[in-house]
């Protein structure tokens, strides 16, 4: 057993614990950005080590940075399931491992920097609910992660979140039986992560991660919403593409599937027009008069959507594409030509938004 520091040297182990930890935070967020992540973990797990060495209770101190490491992991997928936001590295699964030493990383505070909010769950609370935005909002601008739109419901939804979480382990913290709280904890919301797995929510809009269609199997590979007008929402929309396909070929003559959920009445007239506009912008006028017949057939197919109402676009090679409105086929227009024309209205060069380009392709 380490023997206990005095008041003063308690005082420099805070002060020296609080920097710590920003710095681990900073190597960690930074290093996803960059996309390397090998440097930044041995740093972490090297100071984890340490912290837990020196610890005057180093056992006990190991199992509560273990059981704050797995209620984080959980906690923070349950937030990217639930759309708030995506990480860099993020599997479609759970949260990447950066985040889970971000979380190591901060327990080592919890018996020492922060080891003021023990006891008071209502100060912990509030401190949640202010930090939470100012470290993903902070993340996000080192370029380790995504917020997603709406960003003050997302900001929103995570200042809650943690206020939530901060109070009750504040509340928790005292008792004898801390770890067993932080376990049971870790339990519930794992159980709600698995009953989110299989789905991706973005605007409060739920997209299946995978689906089968004509034998062929799709995996989401990234979703988002257009803004009208910077404010107000259009529609939600996914991108799905075949099994082992890369972004990079979502033109060529791949499966590939686009789901569209409208949050606006939009009547039947409104796509043709709009879609009209954009081929023009993305395609050549030799290649926009071979597939114009197709264009016409495809935009006659259209009718006026309510809010809720799902469009779907599924292009299988030897099938063609597929036009489904809440899942009933509208149109089937031939030809790997017109699919990689007339996805380009979201994928291409000049697309109908950019950041939907982005969000779609998963970047």
């Amino acid at each position: 057993m380490t023997p206990l520091p005095s008041a003063r040297g308690r005082t420099r182990l805070i002060l020296f614990n609080a920097l710590t930890a920003y710095a681990v935070w900073f190597v960690l967020v930074v290093g996803a950005a960059r996309g390397s992540t090998l440097f930044p973990a041995i740093i972490a797990l090297g100071t984890l080590a340490i912290h837990i060495a020196t610890a005057p209770e180093w056992r006990s101190e190991a199992v509560r940075i273990l059981a704050l490491s797995f209620l984080g992991t959980v906690f923070d997928t349950l937030l990217i399931h639930a759309g708030a936001y995506t990480p860099v590295g993020y599997n479609g699964v759970l949260c990447p491992f950066w985040i889970t030493l971000l979380w190591a990383n901060f327990a080592t505070t919890w018996n020492l920097s922060l080891g003021w909010l023990q006891g008071r769950p209502v100060i912990a609370g509030t401190v949640g609910l202010v930090a939470a935005p100012i470290s993903y909002g902070a993340a996000a601008r080192l370029g380790a992660a995504q917020v997603h739109d709406p960003e003050l419901l997302a900001y929103g939804v995570l200042a809650v979140a943690w206020a939530v979480l901060l109070a009750g382990l504040a509340a928790v913290a005292k008792a004898r039986s801390v770890q067993v709280a932080t376990v049971a904890v870790s339990a519930i919301c794992v159980c709600a992560t698995t009953s989110m797995a299989a789905t991706r929510v973005v605007a409060g809009v739920p997209f299946a991660e995978s689906l089968e269609i004509h034998g062929v199997k799709f995996r989401l590979q990234g979703a988002g919403v257009l803004r009208y007008r910077v404010v107000f929402q259009g529609y939600a929309a996914a991108l799905y593409l075949a099994e082992g396909v890369h972004s990079s070929r979502v033109l060529e003559d791949v499966p590939k599937r686009l789901e569209i959920h409208y949050f606006w009445t939009i009547p039947a007239d409104a796509f043709g027009k709009a879609a009209g506009e954009l081929l023009e912008k993305n395609i050549p006028p030799e290649q926009l008069r071979a597939i114009r017949s197709r264009v016409d057939e495809l935009h006659r197919a259209y009718e006026t959507v309510q809010p809720g109402d799902r469009y779907a676009l599924t292009y299988v090679p030897g099938i063609g594409t597929e036009l489904t409105l809440n899942n009933v086929v509208k149109a089937r227009i031939p030809g790997a030509d017109f699919a990689a024309a007339y996805y380009a209205i979201w994928l291409g060069e000049r697309p109908i938004s950019s950041s939907l380009k982005q969000a779609l392709l998963g970047r």
